[in-house]
């Protein structure tokens, strides 16, 4: 199945560096999903542990707000409400998985989706780099089977947020295309995850300057150097640990941890 290039102006600015910041301040973090015709974003109150409001984005620039009104004891959920529309969303207290992810059950247009959230404050900004023959291939989990495909064509900018096996999970279920005749964000697939092999993504580092960077034996900078360079250069990403992230050359040379903040995910501009 080709990509099914949809796009839609962003509510969440996918940059854990912005959140971050923002979330000093503020104990609201943001979960998003696009859909096929939708861009989904719930503002999330971590110290009340319940929906602040839910944000249905559409192509044609329209947006339906839906409010927290209520926790039913019963059922153990909570419910939001639009005041415009018939939409509804459910959050079914036992399926909040974790600070990473969350399960929405959203009734809008007719439909009912069952949508898996991610904490876009935990998204990590790669592109493709994929020097393998044929279309990149994204699929439904770790070896799983092929949900989309990505020709050659294109720079393609994506968020990772979970990693299994050298599998990384797609945030949000949304990817952002440039260099072709339609550009922006873009759904992936109707509903479920996306997965992505780490030896078809990558970033380039930040040593703009010609610093000196190290890739070190563990996550921290008390960690043994195994390699060291001054050239900017391409990294694949294989784990992530907190502000760390175990990489590896483009050519399989040198494996190591080293640290975000030498790290950008836009192949197309430096990350300032």
């Amino acid at each position: 199945m080709r990509l099914n290039r949809l796009f839609f102006g962003a509510l969440c600015l996918l940059s854990s560096v912005t959140l971050a910041v923002a979330q000093e301040q503020s104990s609201v973090t943001c979960y998003a999903y696009q859909l096929g015709g939708v861009n989904v974003q719930l503002d999330y109150d971590l110290a009340q542990s319940k929906p602040v409001e839910l944000f249905l984005e559409y192509n044609d620039g329209t947006i339906d707000t839906l409010h927290y009104f209520s926790y039913d004891e019963q059922l153990a959920r909570y419910e939001l409400r639009s005041r415009s529309s018939d939409s509804f969303a459910m959050i079914p207290r036992s399926k909040r998985l974790d600070l990473h992810l969350l399960e929405l059950i959203l009734r809008f247009k007719g439909e009912t989706r069952t949508l898996l959230l991610h904490n876009v404050a935990d998204a990590m900004g790669v592109f493709i780099h994929d020097t393998q023959a044929g279309d990149t291939n994204l699929r439904n989990g770790p070896k799983g089977d092929v949900v989309c495909q990505l020709d050659k064509k294109g720079t393609y900018l994506l968020s990772v947020c979970a990693v299994r096996d050298g599998w990384w999970r797609i945030c949000g279920n949304q990817i952002s295309v440039y260099e072709t005749e339609n550009e922006g964000v873009a759904a992936i697939r109707k509903s479920g995850d996306a997965w992505i092999h780490s030896s078809v993504i990558a970033m380039d580092t930040r040593n703009y300057g010609g610093q000196k960077l190290h890739l070190r034996d563990s996550p921290s900078s008390e960690g043994r150097v195994l390699y060291s360079f001054t050239k900017e250069i391409l990294l694949r990403p294989l784990e992530w640990r907190g502000e760390w992230v175990k990489v590896q050359t483009i050519d399989k040379k040198h494996q190591g941890w080293i640290h975000s903040q030498w790290l950008c995910g836009n192949p197309l501009t430096t990350c300032a």
